[in-house]
């Protein structure tokens, strides 16, 4: 960043009612709140000269996946499965990171993830109807 100039504020969407049934019963609503915990622990500790730069951000999020994917990594599709038991406070504690970070990407970016999410279940959606993709892997441009 040039010198003499201030970083852009990092800032959670507005928090507004959403019409969204689905987003209801996800509790999506709440992502807002999360958002706005992430900004705002920034903030009180006077951090974002430290987190202004997206491509940072981003980098961190891929190291906390990575973190995440270790505790995976060698495993039998059994053994996978069991993983989430045995090593659940290290599993809790990376995907939190791993959320953390995406949200504080999203603040970042000034992305609403709620309004993304849906808009891209919505996509999902008309790219997979149920009627011709139950239960089978075809790519949706194959169906």
């Amino acid at each position: 960043m040039p010198r003499g100039c201030k970083p852009a504020p990092i800032t959670a969407p507005p928090r507004r009612a959403s019409s969204s049934q689905a987003a209801t019963i996800l509790g999506m609503s709440d992502i807002k709140d999360l958002q706005q915990r992430v900004v705002d622990f920034i903030e009180a500790r006077d951090w974002r000269q430290f987190h202004e730069d997206p491509k940072n951000t981003l980098l961190a999020l891929g190291s906390e996946l990575g973190e995440l994917m270790d505790i995976y990594r060698f495993t039998t599709p059994e053994q996978a499965q069991q993983r989430v038991h045995e090593y659940k406070s290290d599993v809790e504690d990376e995907v939190a990171d791993v959320l953390y970070l995406l949200l504080m990407f999203c603040a970042q970016n000034g992305i609403d993830l709620e309004e993304a999410f849906l808009a891209k279940e919505a996509k999902r959606e008309q790219k997979y109807p149920v009627g011709k993709s139950k239960g089978v892997s075809t790519k949706y441009d194959q169906l």
